[in-house]
């Protein structure tokens, strides 16, 4: 076997979208310039948190040049990171300059040329206050050096950190040849089991060492393998869609075995980087993998043959039907034109919208509490009551659903969206107006060790048929008929969203093992809350709880 130091590896490109750059650029600068102006109304408003809004700044900005850097197929990470400065600069340099146009004399609001002189002015001026004391008591002397310091801290935020998120976007795999990105999936090994992966990748021991490792749940303090492959998009030829046929990279993330105290502990050594894999290796990697290891299936006619060799055959639907006790799941994709429908393209986008509906209420809240004040304090005393009144119910009611309605607004549009799918479709499995049926998505193990614009794989329908012992799911992507006979393993398990480092909101999910034709196969499936009661940690735990002991009511019934 080769030495890893030996193979091929993923060299990030310099190419992009050239139709596209204009859109990317005009983003990022009309980005900037909303970040500018929202700096500036929190110094005029009293309310500017030193480093804190700029980092939040930064993060806000990186995350805009993050998708259009994808959207735009930018792979020049050098470009990708100047683009991420040059907005950083304009952002916050914009801030100093929109600051100063409200004290400019008439015409001198755009002299830029000032700009240097009431940075310095500032500087010797800016005095920080304590705005969590009650009581700010005397206003303070400034102190000029620690000005500058959070001057520069500040300005390094803004812009590195949208340099950084620009750049990370960039460096993704990419497949010139099919004019996309890769797909990324990500799976999770126990911490410090990384050089071992490693050796045993270049001793030829990979299936031995995956054998005898179980996985991990943890995002947080595991190590990582990351994998990208050529995405078979439907629209494609055959030929184009067989990801064998194009290099598959891995990449493995791990801790350091010995940590100097000043680094921090949840940071992780790359060991591995975009290293291609061959074939037998990628074939080895498919139970971590199962989104890749269904692909494959799907799309390499020789793996489905391979598998046959040594797996039972598949059962005939009608047994499937007929027999509640037969022993395997039955999986099958939903057929043309209905299938992916409701998670076809903006579905992210819109689904991130409606999930920032809570925060319009709130700083739309916000606003008109602002302007009922600003109305009272100018004499209209009843005009401006009606506002502040309208205004704190927004607010609080942005903050209720934001806090104990995660996900709600998402969930009741995506349930609608899926019934209204399923009942155009001439055969279902689970009607889209059966009472019996509760909307719950699939989740990969892996979404839970990477931040993604959505998490779930697929959206089901899902029916405990208790007359005939089996639970029957229709979704966008996939429909199963599952006998009780087929599951091995019901039981809830709690995992955390990677944005989650404190573990404060438990995600419960139902864990299903079934047996199917080719092995065994896991479902992660979350329970979708759409209505507005308070959802705790505890009341979503007894969700999942609930849904666990009716499944294995029927699986003991067909005993």
């Amino acid at each position: 076997m080769l030495r890893l130091s030996n193979r091929s590896h993923y060299e990030p490109g310099l190419g992009v979208s050239w139709a596209r750059l204009p859109l990317l650029l005009a983003v990022a600068l009309l980005t900037a310039a909303g970040l500018a102006w929202l700096l500036k109304f929190a110094y005029f408003a009293n309310f500017y948190l030193i480093m804190l809004w700029a980092f939040l700044a930064g993060m806000a900005l990186g995350g805009v040049l993050y998708g259009f850097v994808g959207l735009c197929h930018l792979r020049n990470r050098w470009l990708a990171a100047c683009i991420g400065i040059g907005a950083g600069l304009v952002a916050y340099f914009g801030y100093y300059q929109l600051c100063f146009a409200e004290f400019a004399p008439p015409g001198g609001v755009w002299r830029v040329d000032f700009l240097p002189k009431y940075i310095v002015f500032r500087m010797h001026t800016d005095a920080a206050m304590d705005l969590g004391g009650g009581n700010p008591g005397p206003r303070r002397d400034p102190f000029v050096p620690l000005n500058w310091i959070v001057f520069a801290v500040e300005l390094g935020m803004i812009a590195g950190v949208a340099a950084v998120l620009a750049w990370s976007r960039a460096r993704r795999a990419y497949c010139p040849k099919l004019g996309q990105w890769m797909r990324q999936d990500v799976a999770l090994l126990p911490a410090h089991r990384g050089p071992e992966l490693r050796d045993a990748i270049e001793d030829g021991r990979l299936s031995e060492f995956l054998a005898g490792i179980t996985p991990a749940s943890d995002a947080q303090l595991s190590a990582r393998l990351i994998l990208e492959y050529a995405d078979d998009s439907p629209r494609s030829s055959e030929e184009e869609s067989a990801i064998l046929h194009y290099p598959i990279y891995l990449s493995v993330e791990d801790f350091p075995a010995e940590r100097p105290w000043y680094r921090p502990r949840r940071l992780r050594n790359t060991l591995i980087r975009q290293v291609e894999l061959e074939t037998a290796e990628v074939l080895a990697l498919r139970p971590l993998f199962p989104e890749l290891a269904r692909r494959l299936a799907t799309t390499h006619a020789e793996l489905v043959a391979e598998l046959a060799e040594v797996q039972p055959p598949a059962i005939p639907p009608a047994l499937l039907e007929d027999d509640p006790g037969v022993s395997v799941a039955d999986i099958r994709p939903v057929p043309e034109p209905f299938r992916q429908r409701v998670r076809g393209p903006g579905y992210s986008l819109r689904v991130n919208l409606r999930g920032a509906i809570p925060l319009v209420y709130f700083l739309g809240g916000a606003g008109l509490i602002a302007l009922g004040y600003w109305l009272v304090t100018n004499g209209s005393l009843a005009l401006g009551w009606t506002p502040i009144l309208v205004g704190a119910g927004c607010f609080l009611w942005g903050a209720y659903t934001a806090i104990f309605c995660l996900g709600v607004y998402e969930n009741r549009w995506i349930e609608r969206r899926l019934r209204q799918e399923i009942e155009e479709r001439v055969d279902h499995l689970v009607g889209a107006r059966d009472p019996e049926s509760i909307f719950v998505s699939h989740i990969p193990r892996e979404s839970f060790a990477k931040v993604k614009w959505t998490m779930s794989a697929d959206l089901l329908l899902l029916k405990v048929d208790e007359k005939r012992c089996r639970l029957l799911m229709e979704g966008d992507c996939d429909r199963y008929r599952i006998p009780a006979g087929a599951i091995s393993v019901c039981e809830p398990q709690c995992f955390f969203h990677p944005a989650d480092p404190q573990h404060s909101n438990e995600l419960w999910v139902v864990r299903l093992v079934l047996r199917i034709p080719e092995g065994t196969r896991e479902l992660l499936l979350s329970v979708g809350h759409t209505n507005f009661t308070p959802m705790t940690n505890a009341r979503r735990r007894s969700i999942v709880e609930e849904l666990c002991d009716q499944i294995d009511e029927v699986r003991g019934e067909c005993d």
